[in-house]
């Protein structure tokens, strides 16, 4: 039993051509004749509805032609049979009927549009009673259609023969007028073939206008993209000089707000920067002078002094850091609109019940007197982590900028539309004059001499509630006479996870 094998360069030159046709094919796919275009398809588009336009034209016309009762072909053959009929009626011999007949097949053949044969043509004529009183030379192969067999106002049809029927003046005699099948064909014919050539003239000049219409319609979105391709890579301004059409409109709005999203992302990123040197600069000096005297003391009291108060510089460095970076991540979150991160359903109550837990140790120490007013549980769309850092930083500073002993109250109270948390103290509060300055970055209210801290904690609460797409105010607390501070949340909201 012998096994065919194919040669070892034949196997190599198929592997060649494959390799050769995919890297044709690759090419093809790779060239502009396939890629996507718009000018191309909006040129096909056009195209398209002009072809739907031509081929209804075509269609009216054929229409227009074969249609029974009111077309051209009816209309022919009509009038053949009212000239028979009338001609034969002034004297209906056989005689006379065929030299009538003879002379308007003539004048018939003279005047269509394409050559008819005479054995095409066909003729009867009849009287009232049912007599056949003549016919044409070629009656043999055209059926008797006796006065009442056909229509006298659209064709009839028999194989290989049209016809159409008339009655004369005085409803005597009644003529018969018929027309090969072939003749139509031919007619039909030569109507296409003559409206080929001003039809591909017409089609070639909407072509070429179609063309013309569309590189210059696209002009401006060329003009657009070279205006961009223009600008260095620095620049984020608006575009100034885009141009005004009104198609481009929506475009040259949504590549200004990208840009006004790249100002304020590189806004912050700066901000960010800054605000950490400068933040930074007094820790970091402290614990390098904190270092220095670790360096150098000469007893154990002195070296458990010098760390002691190195650990607390690294600590705060790291407080300052720690809120830095969440205003950075609050910041870029509040920017980015739309693509904010997707909230989840959270039970607020709980969240302040877990809030107002990490600080019990403190209030024991410092004897504040803390209460919680909420309902069992109240869900609203939430980011849990960063309304967490907001919430424990209003409880922070009421606690903090509050004489020992004071009273904190936290609220919660569910709005039609809104959640309401209303942090309130029995405080110093703050004087109206301030309200909008204790919110700015590193600005901290009147009665902090003394007091640690940083300036970022309300910063990061007005940010977390912009998040939110909610809001927060602040006013005296009608009730304890301190400060207020009211963080309204959206009950639902778009961006909810599912």
């Amino acid at each position: 039993m012998h096994r065919m094998t194919t040669p070892a360069p034949q196997l190599q030159r198929h592997g060649s051509l494959r390799t050769q046709a995919q890297a044709a094919y690759a090419r093809l796919r790779g060239s502009a004749l396939l890629r996507p275009s718009l000018f191309k398809r909006l040129l096909g588009v056009q195209l398209l509805v002009f072809a739907g336009l031509l081929a209804v034209l075509l269609s009216l016309t054929v229409m227009l032609l074969l249609a029974r009762g009111n077309g051209s072909l009816d209309t022919d053959l009509k009038l053949l049979a009212q000239a028979l009929a009338r001609t034969s009626s002034l004297n209906p011999t056989p005689e006379i009927i065929t030299a009538a007949a003879g002379h308007i097949t003539a004048l018939h053949l003279e005047t269509a549009d394409i050559p008819i044969s005479p054995d095409e043509l066909g003729w009867q004529v009849w009287n009232k009673d049912g007599r056949l009183l003549a016919r044409s030379p070629n009656g043999d192969s055209l059926p008797d259609f006796p006065p009442g067999s056909l229509s006298t106002s659209e064709r009839s049809q028999s194989p290989g023969w049209i016809m159409l029927a008339a009655w004369d003046p005085a409803h005597q005699l009644y003529a018969v007028f018929a027309q090969s099948s072939k003749v139509t064909t031919r007619l039909l014919d030569r109507t296409l073939k003559g409206m080929l050539p001003p039809t591909l003239v017409i089609v070639a000049t909407v072509c070429a206008a179609l063309w013309l219409a569309m590189r210059l319609g696209l002009k401006p979105l060329a003009q657009l993209a070279r205006q961009l391709s223009e600008r260095a890579p620095q620049e984020a301004t608006d575009l100034a000089h885009a141009p005004p059409h009104v198609e481009l409109a929506p475009m040259v709005h949504a590549l200004n707000t990208l840009l006004a999203r790249v100002r304020s992302l590189r806004a912050a990123e700066h901000g960010f920067f800054a605000d950490a040197a400068h933040e930074l600069r007094t820790p970091l000096a402290a614990i390098n002078a904190q270092a220095h005297a670790l360096t150098i003391a000469s007893s154990a009291a002195q070296r458990s002094a010098a760390l002691q108060s190195l650990h607390g510089g690294v600590e705060r460095a790291a407080n300052v850091l720690d809120k830095l970076l969440t205003l950075a991540r609050l910041d870029h979150t509040v920017t980015l609109g739309n693509h904010a991160p997707t909230l989840h359903m959270t039970d607020l109550a709980a969240l302040l019940r877990d809030t107002l837990a990490r600080h019990a140790s403190r209030t024991a120490l410092s004897q504040h007197e803390l209460g919680l007013d909420a309902p069992t549980e109240l869900w609203a769309p939430a980011d849990a982590p960063a309304l967490a850092a907001a919430l424990d930083n209003l409880v922070d500073n009421a606690l903090r900028y509050t004489p020992p002993g004071s009273q904190v109250c936290v609220r919660l109270t569910a709005e039609p539309q809104h959640a309401l948390v209303s942090v309130e103290d029995s405080g110093p509060g703050i004087a109206p004059q301030d309200h909008a300055r204790v919110f700015q970055r590193f600005e901290r209210g009147p009665h902090s001499d003394g007091i640690s801290g940083c300036g970022l904690g309300l910063a990061i609460v007005e940010r977390v509630a912009a998040a939110h797409h909610g809001s927060i105010t602040l006013d005296s607390s009608p009730a304890l006479g301190g400060a207020r501070f009211c963080i309204r949340l959206p009950l639902n909201h778009g961006h909810l996870a599912r």
